[in-house]
């Protein structure tokens, strides 16, 4: 028994090491194959790579025109004005609106023949225009968005610029006509995208759809002009905390969110964490409360947060009236049965929205007149005085 003993452990550490350097082997096999499959792909030719989505020229944009390698000198910044036009030496004002970059080099490579020997037009966009997106379906404030084309992300900022503050038209993004040196802080570009759209529009709700959002572009005049559609999975992204899906996002773009009929309460807080949501609201609690008046919590509170942090509600004679303001542009009047063991999340004790009024019981002349009074941003645009009137006293 003793002689058998060492030849059975001498026989399975010998499978164990074959196991393992077969195993060794393969893996390096495959890294193998990995690394030629990659080193043809990383030729001189990915450095000329083009995008696949083109940037079509409209008013508002600044070019950098260079018209040949014999003459160096860049003409100044050109500003697509509102008709449309540039002014360009020997051809004036020429219409540039509507074209890609490349459509427009073909274009002016062609009409300086007349003028130099062999034209070699480069462009460059050194400021971008705002861009108009439309946002639909289930968001939080659907309908036209306007944000930057482009804006800065300075190494030094402790978080980025606001992407829907429009910027000074007077200002170039890039710093092309200014001297710099290699030890300045110089700025590089974000453009924003789809997430972007979507959180210009309040972010998403707890029935917003992100495994199917369409994009409709258009499309260049060198591709039959008309447009184009697309679909995301921006969940996906979202919960593996990837951007594969959040694709740029151009001028006219349509954005649409599906809803669906199953909450999803952990999606909204992780578009929270991710900034595809705002982390806070705005709402207004008036009434029977210590302290009322306008309040900010955080996205995921509830009736009970609010009154909560309006110091508690005083005696109460009835219901409380919550008035919520719909993305539909419809508004929800519901009133509720308060008790501090309300389960978060249900019909009495429901998440709050962005606007929402939360109305604790009291006469109907000084609560409206209270609310008329201290109501402000956003509620005055969404809500006439009337409106207003009548949901409080309905």
């Amino acid at each position: 028994m003793q002689k058998i003993f060492p030849k059975f452990i001498f026989l399975i550490l010998t499978i164990f090491f074959i196991g393992e350097t077969s195993y060794a082997n393969t893996t390096y096999q495959k890294n193998e194959s990995n690394i030629n499959k990659i080193n043809k792909i990383l030729s001189k030719d990915y450095l000329y790579k083009k995008s696949k989505e083109e940037y079509i020229l409209d008013q508002g944009d600044t070019l950098a025109i260079m018209l040949s390698e014999e003459i160096e000198e860049i003409i100044e910044p050109k500003l697509i004005k509102g008709d449309g036009t540039i002014f360009l030496p020997k051809l004036k004002n020429v219409y540039v609106a509507g074209l890609t970059i490349k459509e427009l080099k073909n274009i002016l490579n062609e009409a300086y023949r007349e003028f130099i020997l062999e034209p070699s037009v480069e462009i460059e966009i050194i400021s971008y225009r705002p861009i108009i997106v439309y946002v639909e379906g289930e968001v939080n404030n659907p309908g036209r968005k306007i944000l930057k084309g482009a804006f800065r992300l300075e190494s030094k900022a402790s978080q980025f610029d606001d992407p829907y503050q429009l910027p000074n038209q007077n200002e170039s993004l890039i710093s092309t006509y200014q001297n710099t040196s290699d030890s300045e802080d110089l700025s590089s570009l974000y453009f924003p995208t789809v997430f972007d759209a979507i959180r210009s529009a309040g972010g998403i709700t707890q029935f917003s759809n992100l495994k199917e959002i369409s994009v409709i572009r258009k499309e260049s005049i060198s591709n039959g002009e008309g447009f184009k559609k697309t679909k995301l999975d921006l969940e996906t992204d979202l919960i593996r905390g990837e951007e594969s899906q959040n694709i740029r996002i151009f001028d006219g773009d349509k954005i649409f969110v599906k809803k669906t009929l199953k909450k999803n309460q952990n999606l909204v807080s992780r578009a929270v964490q991710y900034d595809l949501n705002q982390k806070f609201i705005n709402v207004n609690v008036f009434g029977r409360v210590n302290s009322p008046g306008k309040l900010v919590l955080a996205r995921n509170s509830s009736l009970n947060d609010a009154i909560a942090v309006a110091g508690g509600a005083k005696a109460l004679r009835g219901k409380i009236k919550l008035i919520s303001f719909k993305n539909t542009g419809s508004i929800e009047n519901r009133r509720i049965n308060y008790n501090k063991g309300n389960k978060r999340g249900t019909f009495n004790n429901p998440f709050l929205n962005e606007g929402d009024l939360v109305i604790i019981d009291d006469s109907f002349l000084s609560t409206s007149s209270e609310v008329i009074k201290e109501i402000t941003s956003p509620f005055q645009g969404l809500f006439s005085t009337y409106g207003l009137i009548k949901a409080v006293s309905d």
